[in-house]
Protein backbone atom coordinates (compact mmCIF):
# COMPACT_ATOMS: atom_id res chain seq x y z
CA UNK A 1 0.00 0.00 0.00
CA UNK A 2 1.19 3.17 -0.70
CA UNK A 3 2.76 5.18 2.08
CA UNK A 4 0.88 8.29 0.99
CA UNK A 5 -2.18 6.64 1.29
CA UNK A 6 -1.13 5.33 4.81
CA UNK A 7 0.39 8.38 6.11
CA UNK A 8 -3.62 9.76 5.07
CA UNK A 9 -5.11 7.34 6.64
CA UNK A 10 -3.45 7.61 9.69
CA UNK A 11 -4.02 11.17 9.70
CA UNK A 12 -7.40 10.30 9.68
CA UNK A 13 -7.89 8.48 12.38
CA UNK A 14 -5.27 10.79 14.91
CA UNK A 15 -7.90 13.85 13.63
CA UNK A 16 -11.18 11.77 14.74
CA UNK A 17 -9.29 10.69 18.17
CA UNK A 18 -7.64 14.20 18.67
CA UNK A 19 -4.30 13.53 18.12
CA UNK A 20 -1.69 15.67 16.66
CA UNK A 21 1.42 12.63 15.57
CA UNK A 22 1.93 9.05 16.65
CA UNK A 23 4.90 7.33 17.81
CA UNK A 24 7.16 4.87 15.71
CA UNK A 25 6.61 1.77 17.27
CA UNK A 26 2.18 2.78 16.92
CA UNK A 27 3.05 3.41 13.65
CA UNK A 28 5.04 0.28 12.75
CA UNK A 29 1.70 -1.48 14.35
CA UNK A 30 -0.82 0.26 12.08
CA UNK A 31 1.79 -0.34 8.42
CA UNK A 32 1.95 -4.13 10.08
CA UNK A 33 -1.68 -4.63 9.99
CA UNK A 34 -2.05 -2.61 7.09
CA UNK A 35 0.03 -5.11 5.11
CA UNK A 36 -2.32 -8.15 5.99
CA UNK A 37 0.17 -9.05 9.41
CA UNK A 38 -1.26 -10.17 12.61
CA UNK A 39 0.18 -7.79 15.27
CA UNK A 40 1.06 -8.63 18.77
CA UNK A 41 2.24 -5.79 20.41
CA UNK A 42 3.74 -6.20 24.25
CA UNK A 43 4.79 -2.71 25.97
CA UNK A 44 4.60 -1.10 29.22
CA UNK A 45 1.90 0.93 30.61
CA UNK A 46 1.75 4.38 29.56
CA UNK A 47 3.69 3.21 26.04
CA UNK A 48 0.43 3.73 23.47
CA UNK A 49 -0.93 0.56 23.32
CA UNK A 50 -4.40 1.90 23.56
CA UNK A 51 -4.10 4.00 20.47
CA UNK A 52 -2.73 1.32 18.26
CA UNK A 53 -5.93 -0.31 18.71
CA UNK A 54 -8.14 2.62 18.70
CA UNK A 55 -7.29 4.34 15.62
CA UNK A 56 -7.54 1.21 13.38
CA UNK A 57 -11.28 0.99 13.05
CA UNK A 58 -10.57 4.91 12.02
CA UNK A 59 -7.69 3.88 9.74
CA UNK A 60 -9.53 0.96 8.23
CA UNK A 61 -12.85 3.20 7.82
CA UNK A 62 -11.05 5.74 6.18
CA UNK A 63 -9.75 3.32 3.72
CA UNK A 64 -13.26 1.79 2.86
CA UNK A 65 -13.98 5.27 2.28
CA UNK A 66 -12.10 5.20 -1.08
CA UNK A 67 -12.48 1.51 -1.70
CA UNK A 68 -9.30 0.18 -0.48
CA UNK A 69 -10.10 -1.97 2.14
CA UNK A 70 -12.94 -4.78 3.07
CA UNK A 71 -14.51 -4.89 6.50
CA UNK A 72 -11.91 -5.93 9.07
CA UNK A 73 -12.75 -6.18 13.14
CA UNK A 74 -9.95 -5.31 15.46
CA UNK A 75 -9.95 -8.21 18.25
CA UNK A 76 -8.01 -6.54 21.48
CA UNK A 77 -6.90 -9.14 23.75
CA UNK A 78 -5.91 -7.89 27.17
CA UNK A 79 -5.04 -9.76 30.62
CA UNK A 80 -7.07 -6.83 32.52
CA UNK A 81 -10.76 -7.94 32.17
CA UNK A 82 -11.63 -5.42 34.79
CA UNK A 83 -11.15 -2.92 32.39
CA UNK A 84 -12.89 -4.50 29.31
CA UNK A 85 -16.38 -2.95 29.92
CA UNK A 86 -14.75 0.34 30.51
CA UNK A 87 -12.72 0.49 27.93
CA UNK A 88 -15.33 -0.69 26.06
CA UNK A 89 -17.47 2.23 27.18
CA UNK A 90 -15.27 5.02 26.51
CA UNK A 91 -14.39 3.76 22.93
CA UNK A 92 -18.33 3.50 22.19
CA UNK A 93 -18.18 7.29 23.19
CA UNK A 94 -15.10 7.89 20.38
CA UNK A 95 -17.52 6.69 18.39
CA UNK A 96 -15.56 3.35 17.72
CA UNK A 97 -18.51 0.58 18.12
CA UNK A 98 -16.62 -1.74 20.84
CA UNK A 99 -17.99 -4.82 22.71
CA UNK A 100 -16.38 -7.45 25.35
CA UNK A 101 -17.13 -11.35 24.94
CA UNK A 102 -17.12 -12.91 28.91
CA UNK A 103 -18.45 -15.78 30.37
CA UNK A 104 -17.41 -18.32 27.31
CA UNK A 105 -16.68 -21.61 28.50
CA UNK A 106 -17.19 -23.76 25.07
CA UNK A 107 -17.29 -23.46 21.34
CA UNK A 108 -20.95 -23.04 21.58
CA UNK A 109 -21.08 -20.32 24.16
CA UNK A 110 -18.62 -18.32 22.49
CA UNK A 111 -20.49 -18.36 19.80
CA UNK A 112 -23.89 -17.42 21.38
CA UNK A 113 -21.82 -14.83 22.94
CA UNK A 114 -20.75 -13.34 19.87
CA UNK A 115 -23.87 -13.30 18.72
CA UNK A 116 -25.38 -11.74 21.49
CA UNK A 117 -22.39 -8.68 21.69
CA UNK A 118 -23.41 -8.25 17.63
CA UNK A 119 -26.51 -9.40 16.50
CA UNK A 120 -25.19 -10.29 13.29
CA UNK A 121 -23.09 -7.26 13.13
CA UNK A 122 -19.83 -8.43 13.19
CA UNK A 123 -20.39 -10.06 9.56
CA UNK A 124 -21.99 -6.61 8.35
CA UNK A 125 -18.56 -4.72 9.78
CA UNK A 126 -20.64 -2.88 12.18
CA UNK A 127 -18.60 -4.14 15.03
CA UNK A 128 -15.11 -2.00 14.99
CA UNK A 129 -13.37 -3.85 18.25
CA UNK A 130 -14.24 -7.00 20.18
CA UNK A 131 -12.60 -7.51 23.31
CA UNK A 132 -12.44 -11.23 24.59
CA UNK A 133 -11.60 -13.08 27.64
CA UNK A 134 -8.26 -14.06 27.21
CA UNK A 135 -8.72 -17.34 29.80
CA UNK A 136 -11.41 -18.24 27.93
CA UNK A 137 -9.39 -17.98 24.35
CA UNK A 138 -7.40 -21.58 25.49
CA UNK A 139 -10.35 -23.67 26.17
CA UNK A 140 -12.48 -22.82 22.78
Amino acid sequence: MDTDVISAAIDFGLQKLSFTEIKINQRKVVESFLAGKYVLFCSPTGSGKSLTFEIAPFVFKYLQKNDMCIVHVVLVISPLTSLMRTQTQALNRKGITAGYLKNISSPSNFEDSLTNLSSGNVKEGKIDIIFPVQSHLLDT
